[in-house]
C-alpha cells in the first residue's frame, strides 16, 4: 500500500493488516514460549508425575504439544503460568518482533515520521475452547498500573495512539481471534466499566456497553489472519475476543505505540 492508502484505510476503518518482513520473528517467540514452558514443567516434574515428563519435547512447537504444556501449567501450576506470561512479555523476542521493518514503516507513516515510542507490550496465551480471559467489547489503553490506579487514562483521547496485535499462531474462528467494529474509532473515547474477572477473581478488566448509534453505523468484522501478519489499529477502535471452538493455543502479542510529540504521550509520561 502507498502512504496515502495506509492513512486513508486507517481513517476509514480504524485498522489495517501488515505482512511481516521478518518471517523468523514468529518462530522466535514460539520457541522462547516453549523453552519457558519446558523449564517450569521440569521444575515441577517428579518421577511419579508421568503426565509432565511425557510431554517434555523440547523442540515441538505444534498446537497439540503447546496446548498440553500450557494447560498443565495453567491448571496445576498457576503461579508459574503467570511467571511465564510476564517473562515472555518482557523478553527481547517480542521487542524484536515489534521492530519488524514493515511494522515500523507503517507506524512511521501513521505518526508522520515523528518519533515512535512503545509504551507497553505483553503476550497473551489463550487455551481454546476454555478461554479464561476472553474480553468483551472495549477500547485499548496504555495498561500501566500507576495509570489504572489514578484513573488518568479517562483523560487521554488516544486518537494519536495505536496497538500492534500479532498472532504467533494462526488467528481464526477455530482457535480464536478478534472482532472489530469498523470505523468505531471515529466516535472517540467512550466510558468503560470495570468488571471483575469471573475466573481470576483478583483481577478486573474494562468492558464497554456499545452505544446504539455505533452498532447502527459500524460493521462487525472478524479478523482472520495468518501468523506472518499483524493488525495495527487505533486504540479507540472497539474490539473484542472471539473464543475458539476447537482445542488448541492462541498465542498473541500486543504493543501500545504513540509518538513522543503526541498529546497522549505528554499526559501519560509521568506515570511510566
Amino acid at each position: 500500500m502507498t502512504n496515502e492508502e495506509i492513512l486513508k484505510k486507517m481513517k476509514k476503518n480504524g485498522y489495517l493488516i501488515v505482512n511481516h518482513s521478518n518471517k523468523l520473528s514468529r518462530k522466535n517467540v514460539l520457541t522462547q514460549a516453549n523453552r519457558l514452558a519446558n523449564f517450569f514443567l521440569q521444575r515441577n516434574s517428579t518421577k511419579k508425575n508421568k503426565n509432565i515428563t511425557n510431554i517434555l519435547d523440547k523442540n515441538n512447537l505444534d498446537q497439540k504439544s503447546l496446548f498440553n504444556k500450557f494447560n498443565i501449567l495453567k491448571l496445576k501450576h498457576a503461579k508459574d503460568s503467570s511467571r511465564l506470561y510476564n517473562m515472555l512479555g518482557r523478553d527481547v523476542c517480542l521487542s524484536d518482533h515489534h521492530n519488524d521493518k514493515n511494522i515500523i514503516n507503517t507506524l512511521n507513516i501513521l505518526f508522520k515520521k515523528k518519533n515512535v515510542f512503545n509504551v507497553a507490550q505483553q503476550i497473551r496465551i489463550d487455551l481454546s475452547p476454555q478461554y479464561h480471559h476472553a474480553l468483551a467489547w472495549h477500547q485499548d489503553h496504555f495498561d500501566l498500573p500507576s495509570m489504572n490506579k489514578s484513573g488518568i487514562f479517562y483523560n487521554i483521547s488516544y486518537k494519536d495512539s495505536y496497538t500492534v496485535w500479532s498472532p504467533f499462531t494462526d488467528a481464526n474462528k477455530n482457535i480464536g481471534t478478534m472482532e472489530v467494529l469498523e470505523g468505531s474509532h471515529n466516535f472517540g473515547r467512550l466510558k468503560h466499566e470495570y468488571k471483575k474477572n469471573k475466573v481470576r477473581t483478583k483481577s478486573a478488566y474494562l468492558e464497554l456497553k456499545v452505544p446504539d448509534k455505533i452498532k447502527k453505523n459500524c460493521k462487525n468484522k472478524i479478523i482472520e489472519i495468518n501468523n506472518s501478519q499483524s493488525v495495527i489499529f487505533s486504540m479507540n477502535l472497539i474490539h473484542r475476543t472471539i473464543a475458539g471452538n476447537t482445542e488448541g493455543v492462541r498465542l498473541t502479542g500486543w504493543g501500545r505505540f504513540t509518538s513522543t510529540s503526541s498529546e497522549s504521550f505528554n499526559k501519560m509520561v509521568n506515570y511510566i
